[in-house]
């Protein structure tokens, strides 16, 4: 199944976000009015009350508009029927190939810059040591489940549980709107 969101940006520019409902996977696409790919995010619904974050990503040259957090927080909206799933993925901060040549970051620029998204965006980072170090603080993360990244163990995921809260999206006509859409009247 296929959805469509209509966001208006930080900048005043109206993006679209295709949604792909394929299984237990949620693909988001955000692109521009010129259907150019501004970012993206790859959900797995899994077993055991867990959301693999597979991805996310805002390509560089888009940075500053909120691309990513408007996609986390799509995704949040999409999740709502999800509560206290936990969503999770591998910490892994460096860029993709194509933004490396033309937009190169060093890797505690990239690290400060990941940090700072995941935090806004409701997001905790959390070594696999300071787990075992303290798996009573953390009885919601599972270290066969949640430190487990293509078959081996990662060593510091990016975790949230889904809770109720206010969302900045509405569906209307079986399209979803963020709230500051002026191309919708409510």
């Amino acid at each position: 199944m296929e959805k469509s969101a209509f966001i208006l940006n930080d900048n005043g520019n109206l993006n679209q976000a295709i949604i792909n409902y394929e299984n237990n996977e949620i693909s988001i696409r955000m692109f521009d009015v010129n259907y150019e790919l501004l970012g993206y995010m790859n959900l797995f619904i899994q077993k055991n009350n867990r959301i693999l974050l597979s991805e996310i990503y805002c390509y560089d040259k888009y940075r500053g508009s909120n691309i990513a957090s408007i996609i986390s927080e799509l995704a949040d909206y999409l999740l709502k029927d999800y509560r206290d799933y936990v969503i999770r993925g591998r910490y892994y901060p460096s860029q993709m190939s194509s933004d490396i040549l033309s937009y190169p970051r060093s890797k505690e620029e990239l690290d400060l810059r990941a940090r700072n998204f995941y935090n806004k965006n409701g997001y905790k980072i959390l070594s696999r040591d300071e787990f075992l170090k303290n798996k009573e603080e953390y009885s919601f993360i599972n270290d066969e489940y949640d430190f487990t990244y293509n078959g081996g163990k990662t060593n510091t995921i990016v975790y949230k549980v889904i809770k109720d809260k206010d969302y900045n999206f509405y569906e209307q006509d079986g399209l979803i709107y963020y709230n500051n859409s002026k191309s919708v009247n409510r």
